[in-house]
């Protein structure tokens, strides 16, 4: 165990367990438990010191104090579209001048992706410019959920690339989107069809109408 865990630091008592049973020289032999193997890390003082948990650096909630200040962004819940099938509805929206800049039908999915969301932005851009803040849940588009410590997500370094800050809204919070989540329901309140028109043309539409 001491040599394996010199040559391979980053081995964890599971990983060298399963190692010590790969070994043909032990064959037969009594392996030690997992935590067997931990014990025996500690007391040759061959544990690891971890990072202490950190959170992804953020600028602070600040209320918008002119148009596009700040934008939401979220996907609304997918949707069964007559004649279309699936889709999922990227909206963006200004809460300060309450101006929906942007809403992306993604067709035949059940859940947006960061090229989709990718897509809606550069649709806003191209119409309205760069926001100074965009607006966030903790969806895993946007936000790591899967460690303790997350890294920026790919959608997270490309707005910090084009010189926009990223805030997101406290867990379990909606409130914090309540623009964007009142534009969740003005579209369902107006139901789109396949037979009315296609779907991202009607989307279209409403925003020019709204």
């Amino acid at each position: 165990m001491r040599q394996l865990r010199t040559a391979q630091p980053g081995w964890g008592p599971e990983t060298l367990r399963l190692e010590l049973e790969a070994d043909p020289r032990l064959e037969g032999q009594r392996i030690p438990s997992r935590s067997g193997v931990a014990a025996f890390l500690k007391t040759e003082g061959l544990t690891r010191r971890y990072e202490q948990h950190s959170e992804l650096v953020q600028p602070p909630a600040e209320k918008p104090e002119a148009p596009h200040d700040e934008w939401e962004m979220d996907a609304q819940g997918v949707r069964q579209v007559g004649g279309v099938g699936r889709v999922s509805l990227i909206n963006i929206g200004d809460p300060y001048s309450h101006l929906r800049v942007g809403s992306l039908a993604c067709l035949a999915k059940s859940k947006a992706d960061t090229a989709d969301y990718q897509l809606a932005l550069r649709r806003a851009f191209l119409r309205y410019g760069l926001p100074g803040r965009l607006s966030l849940d903790h969806d895993s588009a946007f936000f790591d959920n899967t460690s303790a410590s997350p890294f920026p997500s790919r959608l997270h370094l490309w707005a910090i690339a084009l010189g926009i800050e990223v805030r997101f809204i406290r867990k379990g919070r909606p409130t914090e989107h309540g623009f964007i989540e009142r534009t969740h329901r003005w579209w369902i309140s107006r139901p789109c069809t396949a037979e009315s028109s296609p779907v991202q043309r009607r989307c279209n539409r409403r925003l020019s109408n709204g």
